[in-house]
């Protein structure tokens, strides 16, 4: 009986780290979107907890939420990517990603510069292999000069779209490593959960009051009379 209850303890113990730990880490992708948000003065457009939740229902191939987070971070900073097309850039992202085997914060870098000026980015996606015929460019270059950049963006985007469309989705339900990736992420959302209903405010109070003794037990001479005594 006491063998089984030290394990069971232990267990429980284990348990809760876990639990703190990827509350601790939530709370952190919170803070980097937050500061994301306010170096890009973008606070008027979305909220953390906005693209957060955006990060958790995305399609996200074998990346979990924290590679996400940083490719919103990255995208975040292209400040012509706007409304609608954020999260289509985000999902492309992820796509390329996925299909070219790079990670998500580089494959954002790239969406972004190309969305950020479609026109200035057909000569590098022409580089790549994407094919545009003469009158898309053309278009491109109109849309952009008429001010209508959401429009020129879709252009690239449909082009993108055609050549990674979807990798994402296929790793996460067709392949052993993806539906392994599903569980994870599934069994994460529910710490995090656990988390944000009080678990982790419990132990940062309990982390405060023990600074706090401490500071205290340091101001009045108590620790200093403590390590004289060992």
């Amino acid at each position: 009986g006491a063998v089984f209850a030290f394990f069971t303890v232990d267990k429980l113990v284990d348990g809760l780290k876990s639990v703190v730990a990827e509350g601790s880490k939530g709370e952190q992708e919170l803070a980097q979107l937050e500061a994301a948000l306010a170096s890009t003065g973008r606070q008027a457009e979305f909220t953390a907890e906005q693209l957060d939740a955006m990060a958790s229902g995305i399609a996200r191939g074998l990346f979990d939420k924290g590679d996400i987070t940083n490719a919103q971070t990255r995208l975040l900073t292209y400040t012509n990517i706007v409304g609608e097309m954020f999260p289509r850039a985000l999902q492309i992202s992820i796509d390329q990603a996925q299909r070219l085997g790079i990670s998500v914060e580089s494959s954002a870098e790239l969406i972004g510069r190309a969305l950020q000026t479609p026109s200035k980015a057909m000569e590098a996606l022409s580089r790549q292999g994407f094919v545009l015929e003469a009158s898309q460019k053309q278009l491109i270059k109109e849309l952009e000069a008429t001010g209508k950049t959401a429009e020129a963006q879709a252009v690239i985007m449909d082009l993108l779209v055609e050549s990674y469309g979807g990798a994402a989705a296929a790793a996460q339900t067709n392949t052993i490593l993806g539906l392994w990736e599903r569980l994870r992420e599934t069994w994460r959302d529910w710490q995090q959960d656990v988390a944000n209903r009080g678990v982790l405010n419990y132990f940062k109070d309990q982390i405060r009051q023990i600074l706090d003794t401490t500071a205290r037990l340091a101001e009045d001479g108590t620790l200093g009379r403590w390590a004289q005594q060992t």
